[in-house]
């Protein structure tokens, strides 16, 4: 650690690599030089930029602290999760031709591919090219500007990047140069990035396969296929949530599922049971155009007592019909392939049992239970003893 003494304070230097230095004495102002080359745990007391910002409590709001970095790593660079959580301060400048004030981006500097003396910046107002010679004027009535609301008002950040340098240092056609001869070498691409446009750099192989499908995913607003010729929805009843799929229905039995749907809340209230009442004023749009509303909604009520338990009166007050799941013979294995006999007379017990839920209200009784065991063949309470 080094020292140097003058009138009204002194000055201390220390290396980020020492604990002991970091936190030797109490300081009033910090200055943190290219904190993303810092390691992440100095000496095993933890991080050493927390370690040296523990040094300014003492002096409370009176205390300044000034972090500065080349950024490094998407996610892993600590000045760039520094500069999000601050005001993000950008310098504008006007362009020489509309007058529009603007932060230079690079996304804006163009030139003819194997030409990089061609390149100018082009204005985002008006898209005509600037050329170099402009800058000098651009930058002597530029400001810094807040683009952002930080959670700490006291906290202010500021980018620059190389597309600042003044006239006779880093050029435009100097950048475009170095920017072309990068291509193709991921190495030098990411040299680029951080030291000429002050960026962080997006490693390609650490997310795994599923992370960037993922990441491509996209929303769709849920569509009736065009086969569908109906919607029916199921609703499975839990102690904290109804889960409904909508389904659309077409011929031979055809089936595809529009939407899942979660309806969070306590199922013995009234409240969540509302939700589930408003889902048959709900319409989805088929995919010819029209629109369609649920024909039949269905809860399962052989779920013990979220089907049938404190939730019922509730679902009755709605006007929602409960239906006492069919099941399959009990002789039939499943593991085992089904003759073509009894899967005719399985499928047109099926069939018929759709069209009756379909056309014809089945509300929950002992009749409607043996109707649906004569359909299985099997009793109506062989699944919970009922």
């Amino acid at each position: 650690m080094l020292a140097k003494k003058f009138a009204g304070g002194q000055l201390v230097l220390t290396g980020a690599n020492s604990a002991v230095g970091l936190r030797s004495m109490p300081a009033r102002y910090v200055f943190l030089d290219e904190v993303d080359a810092y390691e992440g745990d100095v000496d095993g007391e933890g991080d050493p930029v927390a370690l040296a910002i523990a040094r300014t409590r003492t002096f409370g709001h009176r205390a300044k602290v000034f972090l500065v970095s080349t950024p490094t790593i998407k996610g892993l660079s600590r000045i760039e999760r520094e500069f999000e959580a601050s005001d993000q301060r950008r310098f504008f400048v006007p362009c020489p031709h509309c007058g529009l004030m603007q932060w230079l981006k690079f996304e804006r500097l163009k030139w003819t591919s194997g030409e990089p003396s061609s390149a100018a910046y082009h204005c985002e107002g008006c898209d005509q090219p600037i050329a170099e010679h402009h800058k000098t004027a651009m930058l002597s009535a530029g400001e810094w500007r807040a683009t952002a609301m930080p959670a700490d008002p006291h906290c202010v950040g500021f980018h620059i990047s190389g597309l600042y340098s003044p006239v006779g240092w880093l050029g435009w056609a100097d950048i475009a140069r170095e920017w072309e001869a990068a291509q193709g070498d991921d190495a030098a691409l990411k040299a680029a990035k951080n030291t000429l446009l002050g960026e962080t750099w997006q490693e390609r192989g650490e997310a795994p396969d599923w992370q960037r499908l993922y990441e491509r995913r996209e929303d769709f607003a849920p569509l009736v296929p065009m086969c569908g010729l109906i919607l029916t929805a199921g609703a499975d009843v839990q102690h904290d949530r109804i889960e409904v799929d909508i389904w659309a229905w077409g011929r031979r039995l055809t089936s595809a599922l529009v939407e899942h749907i979660v309806l969070e809340g306590d199922t013995s209230r009234e409240e969540v049971w509302g939700k589930l009442t408003a889902l048959l004023g709900q319409t989805w749009r088929h995919e010819n155009g029209a629109r369609m509303r649920i024909a039949r909604l269905a809860i399962d009520s052989g779920d013990g007592p979220s089907g049938s338990g404190a939730g019922a009166p509730c679902a009755a007050a709605s006007g929602i019909m409960a239906i006492c799941p069919a099941f399959a013979p009990a002789k039939l294995n499943n593991s085992a392939p089904v003759p073509f006999s009894t899967s005719r007379r399985l499928a047109l017990r099926v069939d018929w049992l759709f069209d009756l839920l379909v056309m014809v209200p089945l509300p929950l009784t002992p009749s409607t239970c043996r109707l649906c065991a004569r359909l299985a063949g099997s009793p109506c309470g062989s699944r919970n003893g009922t």
